[in-house]
């Protein structure tokens, strides 16, 4: 045993070491692939779902002015004067704007007079005007010439100069935003920042797409030109003022809404840093640990469980890896990159669905070699069984037959392939009343020919179906029946219970005669006893004179006691004789406890062996009435009472105590005799058993005051309990299950 639990865990400790070395390469192969990008396209595509999900209206402080197609057909010739766009800026700062931040190209010169009403309202504002900033690739011919693209000196003078500039990611999506970009001149916070006013860090963050573009106010450029809309609807906001016409084409490729103005998407990232929804994105580092403890923990806990286990487990993760990276950005701003982690799972995965097939190979494996196991087992038990076996199909075709079989119908081989019908007709009889659970049949015939010693043969027929496996090699369209014979010799059985049954007719005959001899012994007897003890009576007392000499009183009294004893005897072989005959009659009633104690002390007071006693009745106040035959029962008990007096001798201390317990009787008769010793205890109620036997022993008496007891107690569903030990004692217990026990109160 200590060396099977051994080997099991010298097992265990290589499976967990192979486990843990497959999480680690796991691992290892996820980070290297994930370092190269692997993994880019798919956290993107996540990403971008997430936002998707998640994506809805907020309270937005920024309004956009758009230059819209209804605009351009209302003001052609585009670009514009800028004194249009200095107008707006007047009209913006009447109506109450914080900030003001235009995403329109102000580099070319421009018409000088123009130019310089935009640059007058910009300088009389009261709120900051922002111009914007971009660079950009000059040609396709020079990708590596950058142009930096600012508003002209007369603009820029009185306005604050912010970066549009947003970084276009491999498959042209735009997802994070620059705190600010570099030129030249210095750096050049980005226009989310500047329309905060809020000083820019070197950050690059995530813009949330989880606010949905319908969250801006968007109105058409002219119409707030031309005083078209409240002035309520611009106070305390901050105006974005940008392309949204097609033609113009300052458009992004973004998440969740596809291509977007330029214009909406500075909206997204000034929100997104207003309300402090910068979308961070958790470092690959930290995703790779986490894929690490799922590694192990799949490959320690499921990757040798069951396999729909596995699977549940698998789902599970996938659901809870989605729901969490949802939480997280939603709750907390922080992007998970949940491919590298999805990526581990589904290599656990695969690891796990190698060690089932390897597990159902060693399965299918173990389950041929059992079976033919089983099948040379199966050969060697029929061949070399006691029992005859026969099998047939259900055409009566024999498919089977051991040798056994062979012996006993007096086959010279067996007959594979012969029809039962011709070979053993009586036994093919048998399965034309065969029924679906198969039947016995018993039956003699001749072992040999030619020979009158007949024995006798145990058939048992029953059909065994074999099923259409559901299984998609399965070709049977038939379900196969075979008939099994199994034949047992019962010769040497049917002779013992020939032998048994006779010497149970000779048992029963002697019984009869004892009984009937004692019955009629006892009743002979009983005449010549009635004169002897009335006689001896008479002289006792003198009735007819005085005897003469004392010694004949001495004799006559031991005539007397001597005819009492022997009249106790006689009744108990009596009443022995009945018990054994079971020709109790008895008449049940309900009787009084305390009467039938009282009753059963008085009679075991009259036998010969009581002395002075001292005899103490206690009865339960639980306990009223008993349904009993009194007569038998009063006679049980003075039997006990009686052979506890006889035992403990003349200072004999006896106390009888009955109580009600669940409903039944109990009755226990306590002595301060000598005991006797444990072993003898089962052997006691036996008729005429005595403890000591021997012709010199102590106590008289021939053995029958228990028997008596114990049966006449059966006879009333009870039991009967002796309890001893040498020298403590004994005790008779007395249980009436099957009487009816009830309170006095309930009683009466």
């Amino acid at each position: 045993m200590e060396k099977g639990t051994s080997v099991a865990k010298q097992n265990s400790a290589k499976e967990i070491l192979a486990d843990s070395f497959a999480s680690l390469v796991i691992v290892v192969v996820v980070a290297i692939a994930s370092f190269f990008g692997a993994f880019d396209a798919l956290d993107d595509y996540f990403t971008d779902k997430r936002f998707k999900y998640l994506q809805e209206p907020v309270a937005s402080n920024a309004v956009i002015v758009a230059i819209d197609t209804k605009s351009l057909q209302a003001l052609p010739n585009w670009p514009w004067p800028r004194a249009y766009h200095g107008a707006l800026v007047d009209r913006l700062n009447k109506a109450g704007v914080s900030r003001i931040a235009f995403d329109i190209d102000f580099s070319a010169p421009g018409e000088a007079q123009s130019t310089a009403a935009f640059g007058d309202s910009i300088r009389r504002s009261d709120v900051p005007v922002v111009l914007a900033a971009f660079r950009q690739q000059l040609s396709v011919d020079l990708p590596d010439v950058i142009a930096e693209i600012t508003p002209t000196d007369p603009l820029k003078e009185f306005a604050t100069i912010a970066s549009v500039n947003y970084p276009i990611e491999k498959d042209g999506v735009v997802r994070n935003a620059n705190a600010k970009m570099d030129f030249s001149f210095g750096p050049v916070p980005s226009i989310a920042f500047a329309a905060l006013g809020a000083a820019a860090g070197d950050e690059q963050y995530g813009i949330d797409f989880s606010i949905a573009p319908g969250s801006f106010a968007i109105h058409s450029y002219i119409d707030v030109l031309e005083g078209d809309i409240p002035a309520q609807t611009f106070s305390g906001k901050t105006v974005f003022v940008g392309a949204t016409a097609i033609e113009l084409g300052d458009e992004y490729v973004i998440p969740v809404s596809g291509v977007t103005s330029g214009i909406i998407l500075n909206a997204l990232a000034y929100e997104t840093v207003r309300q402090g929804r910068k979308i961070r994105t958790l470092p690959a580092p930290y995703t790779l640990a986490l894929g690490a403890v799922l590694a192990f923990f799949l490959n320690w806990r499921w990757a040798r469980s069951n396999f729909i286990k596995q699977l549940i487990a698998q789902v599970a993760i996938v659901v809870i890896v989605a729901g969490v990276s949802i939480i997280v950005l939603d709750r907390f701003q922080l992007n998970v990159n949940v491919t590298s982690i999805l990526a581990i799972q589904l290599l656990c995965g695969v690891y796990t669905l190698g060690h089932e097939l390897e597990k159902r190979a060693r399965i299918g494996f173990y389950a041929r070699m059992t079976a033919r196991d089983k099948s040379a087992l199966v050969e060697t038990l029929v061949s070399e069984n006691h029992e005859g076996f026969i099998v047939t199909d259900d055409d009566g075709r024999i498919e089977m037959c051991n040798q056994r079989a062979a012996h006993f119908l007096n086959w010279e081989c067996t007959p594979i392939g012969e029809n039962m019908a011709t070979k053993a007709p009586k036994l093919i009889n048998l399965v034309a009343d065969l029924d679906e659970t198969g039947i016995i049949g018993r039956f003699e015939f001749d072992t040999s020919k030619g020979s009158d010693r007949r024995s006798v043969l145990d058939v048992t027929v029953s059909r065994t179906t074999l099923p259409i496996y559901g299984h998609r090699l399965e070709r049977r369209t038939a379900e196969r029946v075979f008939i099994v014979y199994a034949l047992h010799d019962i010769t040497s059985q049917k002779r013992a219970e020939e032998q048994e049954r006779a010497a149970k007719e000779a048992y029963a005959s002697t019984s009869a005669a004892k009984s009937q001899l004692i019955s009629t012994m006892s009743h002979e007897l009983r005449t010549p006893l009635n004169a002897i003890i009335g006689f001896s009576d008479i002289l006792t007392n003198e009735s007819l004179g005085p005897l003469g000499p004392p010694e004949y009183s001495d004799y006559v009294k031991q005539i007397h006691n001597g005819g009492r004893k022997l009249n106790f005897i006689l009744n108990d072989l009596l009443h022995s004789a009945q018990l054994q005959g079971d020709e109790l009659d008895l008449q049940i009633d309900a009787i009084d406890a305390q009467d039938l104690l009282d009753q059963a002390v008085k009679e075991a007071g009259k036998r010969p062996y009581w002395g002075d006693a001292d005899v103490s009745v206690n009865t339960d106040p639980g306990l009223a009435t008993l349904r009993i035959d009194f007569k038998y029962l009063q006679f049980a008990l003075s039997h006990l009472i009686d052979n506890a007096a006889k035992f403990a001798g003349p200072k004999a201390q006896i106390n009888i105590t009955a109580q009600n317990y669940r409903g039944a009787g109990i009755i226990k008769i306590n002595d301060n005799g000598p005991g006797c010793a444990e072993k003898d205890l089962p052997r006691l109620t036996e008729m005429f058993f005595q403890a000591d036997g021997s012709y010199s022993r102590n106590y008289e008496g021939c053995g029958l005051g228990l028997f008596i007891a114990d049966r006449i107690i059966r006879r009333h569903g009870g039991r009967l309990r002796l309890n001893s030990q040498p020298d403590q004692g004994f005790e008779a217990v007395v249980v009436l299950r099957n009487a009816t026990a009830k309170a006095r109160h309930e009683a009466a």
